[in-house]
């Protein structure tokens, strides 16, 4: 008999300390889009992944699971995290798809 994959819950943190940012993400087909002011912080759950579409990345700090979860780069970023890895987008990935959501 084989016994299927429990899927375990992932918390994302995401928090600006200095700068306004505009964030969109999806997570167990829900969407979130609006803006994390300097101070602020907003937990995601999700149990497949987490696809994130960000506007001045360096100004934010991520936590997934507690742990600081670095997103290298600055300006613009979209990724994908899993539990096995973050993955990087290009915007026209993004774009394909959720066209019907974004």
């Amino acid at each position: 008999e084989v016994e299927e994959k429990t899927k375990q819950l992932m918390t994302l943190t995401i928090s600006s300390r200095k700068d306004s940012d505009w964030i969109q993400i999806f997570s167990d087909n829900k969407s979130w889009r609006n803006f994390i002011r300097p101070g602020m912080t907003k937990a995601f759950t999700a149990t497949d992944s987490f696809n994130v579409h960000v506007g001045n990345n360096s100004a934010l700090r991520y936590k997934l699971n507690g742990f600081h979860h670095p997103i290298n780069g600055k300006g613009v970023r979209i990724f994908k995290i899993t539990p096995e890895k973050t993955a990087l987008w290009i915007s026209a990935k993004w774009k394909s798809v959720f066209k019907d959501r974004i």
